[in-house]
Order: structure tokens, then sequence, then C-alpha cells
């Protein structure tokens, strides 16, 4: 394995260096998971079940499988949930456009 493509080394491959410390800053990327819900959802109700999902995952229990996929979850208030996931749009709509990937069935 060359690189690893994570913001920081894997917790599986501690060896392995990242993309970012072999000179390429730019090109980070991670698992990640997150709550979504419908986009007219209360915001009371969003920030009570982000809440709740925050809580949910300080806890070890959903740490321990993830830990080996070098996934994260995000502790952000739903504002800054959103404003992340729309970052991560716009970067794989960039990267799409610039490779010229094409889903294919």
């Amino acid at each position: 394995m060359l690189a690893t493509t994570g913001s920081q080394r894997s917790v599986a491959f501690p060896s392995v260096p990242t993309l970012k410390e072999l000179g390429y800053p730019k090109f980070t990327v991670t698992n990640w998971y997150g709550p979504f819900v419908p986009a007219k959802t209360p915001n009371e109700l969003v920030a009570r079940l982000n809440t709740a999902f925050c809580q949910a995952m300080k806890s070890p229990e959903p740490w321990e499988g993830r830990a080996k996929l070098d996934s994260r979850v995000p502790n952000l208030s739903a504002a800054e949930f959103t404003d992340f996931v729309r970052k991560e749009v716009r970067f794989w709509k960039t990267l799409v456009t610039m490779t010229g990937v094409k889903a294919e069935r």
C-alpha cells in the first residue's frame, strides 16, 4: 500500500503515510456517518435528533467495528453537519466533473 486518503493515519495501517503527508494536502477522503432527515423536518426535532445521535456516538459500542474501517462520525451541530455535507457534495461534484467519471450499469 502506497498511501491512505484520510486526514490521519489509518488505525488498521499505522505505518502507511497519508496522501497529505506525501505532498497532496487537498486530497483527503474519509468514511463518515451522520443522521439525515426529510428536508421539511421541524428545526426543534432536528436539534433533538442531532443531540441524541451525538450522545449515542460517545459510547464505545458504535466504534468497535468502525475503528478497523477508519470511519469517522463528525460531532457537529445540525447546521454544521449541513455545511459539512454541502462541502462533500461540492468536492465530489468537482472531482467527477474534472475526471469525467461516468456511472455504468
